[in-house]
């Protein structure tokens, strides 16, 4: 309504207040044709200043449709966008940032080390106070991981804390993001620490599943997808099966060309166990309940992993 009526700066306010909200759930198309549907009625590389929220709104943008696979549209607005940034100021190193988290969805890895690298050095060398560097600097750590190189990536997931304390069982601290332990777990899945690594990963879902505000399906696609690969790993395959139908779709909504990945997984694991396993329907009801300690039956034999069994799994 405020694009209708020309209220273009009260639309950036809106879009900035709901964009995490849109960004966590299963509707951030729905943001997104809000977004279009602003940057078209202004010519915002020209007027862009006018508008204090632009950035935080058009990262936001071409974040989801990194996820959603619009690469054409991601690459020409970010080069629209580099207009816009004539000097090697506080906007450009959000411009890297962007550059780089785009690179790091679809899976080009040196490309996003690369862009993350000269925002993160921009950082170091200047003076400006960027709002922006904590996100070049950790996209560029989660870049190394997924690039292989998860033991220099790890120090920023830790975020100053001990690894022993993070892996601790009994440790448990949900003020934290579950991308903390997420992250941290992935590193350590990478480096082939697998029990530590599952602890990990059941932190940060369990943080997840127990949020009242919002469900992060984003999230929630990531943390079933590495657990599904872990278990795989372990040679427990239908648990493994199970939490990749649940990762597959989480990442329908939200980022088709990570479930089709996904879905071109559960097909070796059909062919790995001979047969397909009807379960769809009960997938992500399975995996909450393992998540949340409890046993689970899926009618071909229970699994859990209980409280005691992560305590002990070192």
């Amino acid at each position: 309504m405020d694009v209708a009526v020309g209220n273009f700066e009260d639309a950036f306010f809106t879009l900035h207040e709901v964009a995490g909200v849109f960004k966590a759930s299963a509707y951030p198309r729905e943001l997104v044709r809000a977004t279009r549907l602003l940057l078209s009625s202004i010519d915002w590389v020209s007027e862009h200043e006018k508008f204090k929220p632009f950035d935080f709104v058009f990262s936001s943008h071409i974040e989801i449709l990194s996820y959603l696979g619009e690469t054409a549209e991601v690459d020409y607005l970010l080069s629209r966008y580099e207009q816009t940034v004539p000097h090697r100021d506080a906007r450009y190193i959000n411009y890297c940032y962007m550059r780089s988290l785009s690179s790091w969805v679809r899976g080009d890895f040196q490309s996003a080390i690369e862009w993350g690298k000269t925002g993160a050095h921009l950082v170091k060398v200047s003076d400006v106070d960027s709002k922006f560097s904590h996100n070049v600097i950790y996209t560029l750590a989660l870049a190394e991981r997924d690039a292989g190189h998860p033991a220099s990536a790890l120090p920023t997931f830790l975020e100053g804390r001990s690894l022993a304390d993070v892996v601790d069982p009994e440790e448990f601290d949900q003020s934290r993001s579950e991308q903390h332990y997420g992250n941290v777990g992935r590193c350590l899945h990478l480096m082939g620490q697998i029990e530590t690594a599952l602890v990990c990963y059941q932190k940060s879902a369990l943080i997840i599943e127990r949020n009242p505000v919002t469900e992060h399906v984003l999230n929630q696609g990531y943390i079933r997808t590495w657990i599904g690969e872990l278990l795989i790993g372990r040679e427990e395959l239908m648990l493994g099966y199970v939490f990749l139908l649940a990762a597959a779709r989480r990442w329908r909504q939200v980022a088709p060309p990570k479930a089709a990945l996904v879905s071109s997984l559960l097909r070796k694991v059909e062919g790995r166990l001979g047969r397909l396993v009807p379960i769809d329907d009960e997938a992500e009801r399975i995996c909450v309940e393992w998540i949340l300690g409890h046993n689970v039956d899926i009618g071909l034999g229970e699994f859990t992993r209980s409280k005691e069994e992560m305590e002990h799994s070192n």
